[in-house]
Order: C-alpha cells, then sequence, then structure tokens
C-alpha cells in the first residue's frame, strides 16, 4: 500500500488511542470488523469517504485533523491536555499536587522525556 494509506491508519491508530477506545470499539462505532480497523491501522486496507467519515465522526475529528500527517502542536497539544484534564478531574489534591511537582521537573529538564 501507498505511504498515504499507512500515514492514514497510523492518525486513525492516534485518535482511537486519544479516545481510549480499542479497535473493537472504534469497528462497533463505524459499523466494520475490528480485523478491518488492525489492516488499515497498519496500513494494509484503505477505507471509503464513507468509512472516513464515520470514522471523523466516531473520534470526533476533522478531514483537516485526520490527514495532517506532520504532527500539528496547534490540535495535537489540545487533545493532549483535553485527555490530561480528563484524568485530572477525577484526582485528589494530594494527587494534582504530585502532577504539579513532576510537570515543574520536566518542564526545568529535570526528568528526561
Amino acid at each position: 500500500m501507498s505511504d498515504l494509506i499507512r500515514q492514514l491508519g497510523r492518525r486513525v491508530a492516534y485518535f482511537r488511542k486519544l479516545k481510549d477506545l480499542t479497535q473493537a470499539e472504534l469497528a462497533e462505532k463505524v459499523q466494520l470488523s475490528d480485523n478491518f480497523i488492525a489492516l488499515m491501522e497498519s496500513g494494509r486496507r484503505a477505507p471509503s469517504f464513507g468509512t472516513l467519515e464515520r470514522l471523523m465522526q466516531a473520534l470526533e475529528v476533522d478531514a483537516q485533523q485526520l490527514f495532517t500527517f506532520k504532527e500539528s502542536p496547534s490540535y495535537i497539544q489540545k487533545d493532549e491536555v483535553d485527555k490530561l484534564m480528563g484524568y485530572v478531574k477525577d484526582l485528589g489534591v494530594d494527587d494534582i499536587a504530585v502532577l504539579v511537582d513532576v510537570a515543574d521537573k520536566i518542564k526545568r529538564g529535570a526528568i528526561k522525556k
């Protein structure tokens, strides 16, 4: 398959993982087999336009996000922050203090990424 199809598959996998979905869960949402999702994410199958539309709806992304293959900090960072905020809202004060400490150390370079 082409490099475009491989890149698209990686993007689908990326956004699926951001939504904390398994391949089977995504397959159910878009009415496909989990085998097809696995083949598509590995770049061995290409989705139809109808499947792309269903994928974008299920993953809550637009075409620009799905087809931006060079990581674009503008929306990748927003998605990452949204995911982190989802975790933080369920934490207690002490756990949040630990996260703030870790974030501070990362920012100062005391913890390698």
